[in-house]
């Protein structure tokens, strides 16, 4: 049963990088949700009652310490802004509205992506080969190839193979998912943060500099 749940999971992902219409992707998510079902159907919960304060914490200064790490990678500078992104429900309406959105998004995407490549398709082939680095190499793979059907620059590329190896290698020591799913959202939630009020920052400069040339035009 696992080597055909880990073969429909990689059909999936594979077919995931042709579709383009709304509806075939929602169809591959429903399978894959399936797969999950039926992972958690064999397996119960027992991979979530591993549970620790003292982990829960670590993750929570490990993803802080990714998100540094990405900063870094993408060229972002150290500001005190940047490193500690706040304030973003002070935006104005629209910004704070596109702000609540994408990080609604960010609590679904990272639990799914979590729940797929570590809780189930790491676990899936592990059982299958009982060979942590080849689980872990694999697992890498497929979650930095998911990633590169999305056009993006050769940074981020690097930023998220880093992530997914750190991420992936922390799974096998913690064996939670629930810690994983931690770091990946408030990880990439720091991004979001760090991304909108950038913006804002670069609006605000926009609308100064367009209100000076007004007043030197009135002269």
């Amino acid at each position: 049963m696992t080597r055909l749940l880990l073969a429909i999971s990689l059909i999936c992902t594979i077919l995931g990088f042709f579709v383009k219409k709304k509806y075939q992707k929602t169809v591959l998510s429903v399978i894959m949700c399936a797969v999950l079902a039926i992972w958690l159907y064999l397996h119960g919960l027992e991979d979530f009652t591993y549970f620790s304060i003292v982990k829960l914490l670590f993750c929570i200064a490990a993803s802080y310490f990714l998100y540094v790490v990405s900063l870094f990678i993408v060229g972002t500078k150290f500001t005190k802004e940047n490193l500690f992104p706040k304030g973003c429900l002070k935006l104005p309406k629209r910004q704070r509205t596109w702000f609540i959105a994408e990080s609604s998004r960010n609590l679904i995407n990272s639990t799914y992506e979590e729940l797929i490549y570590r809780w189930f398709l790491q676990n899936a082939v592990y059982v299958l080969t009982e060979n942590a680095v080849l689980s872990i190499s694999i697992t890498v793979i497929v979650f930095f190839g998911v990633h590169l059907k999305h056009k993006i620059a050769i940074v981020q590329m690097i930023d998220i193979f880093v992530f997914s190896v750190f991420i992936s290698t922390l799974y096998y020591w913690f064996v939670n998912p629930l810690h994983c799913i931690v770091i990946h959202i408030a990880r990439n939630q720091l991004i979001i943060n760090q991304k909108y009020l950038s913006s804002q920052r670069e609006n605000e400069k926009f609308a100064k500099y367009i209100k000076i040339m007004k007043g030197w035009k009135e002269k």
